[in-house]
């Protein structure tokens, strides 16, 4: 999916820290909307980043995750200096079948699966742990060699350690931010004994 436009970036962030502040016991961390569209450009790139990226280094962009080190300006001059514009990297849609950056990267997970799971999601179709059913992704089709060679214990999954969690789990309930984001509300709203 495309990154929104940073004005809806600041407005989305601006509602999460006024509802979040109101909870208490949530810890709410973002980055500035220019450095989200700098985390954009760079993981939606191809191999012509590489002269923009070496620019920018030149220009003084060198600790930008560190906030008060953030050089948009240098990430902007690199990104002229080369002919190429960051918002088509960051804010354009692209159809599936495009060959992505990281497509020559396989990490078990087949690139079909995680389309079809994309799709589900747009839906706001959720699914249950994979612990309680397998959904095919390829993983395992991807390690079958790995697998034969290893006991059976180095492939099992950590248990759920918080027990709601758990029952969730038990009961085909997703476990997201939404459950997350209620233990955190019930553990403020609760005084201590």
């Amino acid at each position: 999916a495309e990154l929104a436009d940073l004005d809806d970036i600041r407005r989305k962030q601006a509602l999460m820290r006024q509802e979040f502040g109101r909870t208490g016991g949530i810890i709410f961390n973002w980055n500035e909307a220019e450095e989200t569209l700098m985390e954009a450009f760079l993981s939606r790139g191809d191999r012509r980043l590489g002269p923009v990226i070496q620019s920018a280094w030149e220009k003084g962009a060198k600790f930008d995750a560190w906030k008060e080190w953030h050089r948009p300006t240098a990430w902007l001059e690199a990104f002229a200096e080369h002919g190429l514009d960051p918002t088509w990297y960051a804010h354009r849609p692209r159809p599936a079948d495009e060959i992505f950056p990281w497509d020559h990267i396989n990490a078990g997970v087949e690139k079909r699966w995680l389309l079809l799971d994309w799709y589900a999601a747009e839906k706001g179709e959720t699914k249950v742990d994979c612990r309680e059913h397998c959904y095919h992704c390829g993983i395992l089709t991807a390690f079958k060699g790995l697998r034969a060679n290893t006991p059976p214990a180095a492939w099992e999954c950590p248990p759920i350690r918080n027990p709601r969690w758990q029952k969730l789990a038990e009961e085909g309930q997703v476990i997201g931010l939404t459950e997350v984001v209620k233990e955190n509300m019930l553990k403020s709203s609760v005084p201590d004994k």
